[in-house]
C-alpha cells in the first residue's frame, strides 16, 4: 500500500518488515478472534426476518472500532517511518496525493449529480449481488432511493479527505519538529476531528441510512 504513495529506500524497507510482522501478529491473535464473533452476530441478524436499522449501526460502529484499534496499533511505526522520509520522497508522496485527488475527483466529481446518484446506485447493486444475488426490483428501487437520499455526498466526502491531507502533509513538511508525534496521533487517531461539523452529521447520517438500506434488503430477501 505505502509503494502507492511513496518508493522506500532498501533500507527503509528492511526497518519496515519486522514492525509489519509484529503487527501482523499481533492482528492474528487479537483481532481475528473478534472479527469472527463480529461475523457470527452479523450472521444472526441478517437471518432474523425483519431486522431493524439500529442493530446494523451497532455493528457499523463495531467495525469501526476494529479499524480503530489497527490504526492505534501501527500509529507510532508509521509515525517513525514517515519522519525518516527525506525530501525527495516527501515531494513524492505530495504528488501520489494530488494525483489521487485528481482522479476521484474526475470519477465521483465531473458526472452531474444526477449522474453521480445513478453511477451510486450501480456500485452498490454490484457489492449487494455477491451476497444477494440478483436484486429484485423492489429492492433495486430502494437502492435507488438510499442513493437519491445522500445527494451530493461526494462532494463533501471529497472536500473533507482534501483537508486532512492538507493537514497530514503540512504535519510530514515540518517532521523533524518534536510536535510531529502528537499530530500524527491526532492526524490518524482523530481523523474525524478535522472534518467540518456539517460533514460529521452529513457521514453519521449517511451511516444510518446505510443501515436503514441494509435492514430493508435483508426483511424484502
Amino acid at each position: 500500500s505505502l509503494d502507492n504513495y511513496v518508493s522506500l529506500s532498501k533500507e527503509q524497507k528492511a526497518w519496515l518488515k519486522p514492525r509489519v510482522i509484529n503487527h501482523i501478529a499481533w492482528h492474528c491473535n487479537t483481532q481475528l478472534p473478534a472479527y469472527t464473533e463480529w461475523l457470527q452476530r452479523s450472521q444472526a441478524l441478517v437471518s432474523e426476518t425483519r431486522p431493524q436499522a439500529s442493530q446494523f449501526d451497532t455493528q457499523f460502529s463495531q467495525f469501526r472500532q476494529a479499524v480503530d484499534a489497527i490504526i492505534v496499533q501501527v500509529t507510532p511505526d508509521l509515525t517513525e517511518l514517515l519522519r525518516g522520509l527525506d525530501d525527495q520522497q516527501v515531494n513524492e508522496l505530495r504528488e501520489s496525493l494530488a494525483r489521487q485527488n485528481k482522479e476521484q475527483r474526475e470519477d465521483y466529481l465531473q458526472p452531474s449529480l444526477a449522474e453521480q446518484i445513478d453511477e451510486r446506485a450501480e456500485r452498490m447493486e454490484e457489492r449487494l449481488q455477491p451476497w444477494f444475488g440478483r436484486l429484485h426490483e423492489a429492492q433495486k428501487a430502494r437502492v435507488k432511493a438510499w442513493s437519491q437520499q445522500l445527494g451530493d455526498y461526494n462532494q463533501n466526502w471529497l472536500d473533507n479527505n482534501l483537508r486532512w491531507q492538507q493537514a497530514f502533509l503540512a504535519a510530514v513538511q515540518e517532521r523533524h519538529n518534536e510536535q510531529f508525534t502528537a499530530q500524527m496521533q491526532r492526524l490518524l487517531q482523530q481523523r474525524m476531528s478535522f472534518w467540518e461539523p456539517a460533514y460529521q452529521q452529513q457521514f453519521l447520517a449517511a451511516e444510518a441510512a446505510l443501515g436503514a438500506l441494509f435492514a430493508d434488503l435483508v426483511s424484502s430477501a
